[in-house]
């Protein structure tokens, strides 16, 4: 079931992507298009936009059914995540699974997952009878990582906001810190730097310049300078 949405990304190819309970789907807001669900031909409006792509998310691999938000790289931005030439130019998306589950380890995940097969409306059709889920091609946890802390130490480590650049996120873990996480290879998403202070409540980081801007609840704004290749 799908019964609300939590968050609103729009990606360069103009295309919304609704997160929240029950998945991320995509759709158009402008232009004349085929609407795969009414099987027609109409005008897509921010109020009245036409369905394009997504669906829920397996359950199978993630912890609940509440996405947090996504990002799907495309079009003149299609460098900044997975690798396209092997991929495909907006293939994937990937996204933030939210949840707060006693420990890390079973605490919200990072996702991508593949759009293939979804463009024909199968995820508005999708029942309890016959449900359709987007293919998971990985995942990412913070627990176990470089640089976390022990289950023990610390509690509110879900997945959270991120920003990508160069095919790498910068993405927030709440007392986990700030991560940035290769995703050139949807399969195989890896850590390659870290920044966590000892009181770490991070909520966002962005990409700016050379720098990194940490959103931290606790800390207020830490600027870091990533110093990998």
């Amino acid at each position: 079931m799908t019964d609300y949405s939590h968050d609103i990304q729009v990606d360069s190819a103009g295309i919304a992507w609704s997160s929240g309970r029950g998945g991320v789907r995509g759709y158009r807001t402008s232009g004349r298009h085929y609407d795969p669900v009414k099987k027609r031909y109409r005008v897509a409006t921010p109020w009245n936009p036409i369905p394009y792509a997504g669906g829920g998310i397996d359950e199978a691999t993630t912890f609940s059914s509440f996405m947090h938000n996504s990002y799907r790289a495309v079009g003149k931005t299609r460098d900044q995540g997975p690798d396209p030439r092997k991929w495909g130019d907006g293939q994937t998306l990937i996204v933030t699974e939210e949840t707060f589950n006693p420990g890390c380890v079973n605490d919200g995940l990072l996702v991508l997952a593949s759009l293939k097969g979804s463009y024909g409306g199968q995820g508005w059709r999708s029942t309890p009878q016959k449900p359709f889920r987007l293919q998971t091609l990985g995942t990412w946890s913070v627990a176990g990582q470089e640089g976390s802390l022990p289950e023990s130490q610390t509690q509110d480590c879900s997945a959270h906001y991120f920003d990508v650049k160069n095919g790498v996120l910068a993405m927030a873990f709440y007392s986990q810190g700030t991560r940035f996480i290769d995703v050139r290879d949807p399969t195989n998403p890896r850590q390659i730097a870290y920044f966590r202070p000892e009181n770490a409540q991070v909520w966002a980081a962005y990409y700016h310049g050379g720098y990194v801007y940490i959103a931290d609840h606790r800390r207020g704004i830490d600027v870091v300078k990533p110093t990998f290749r």
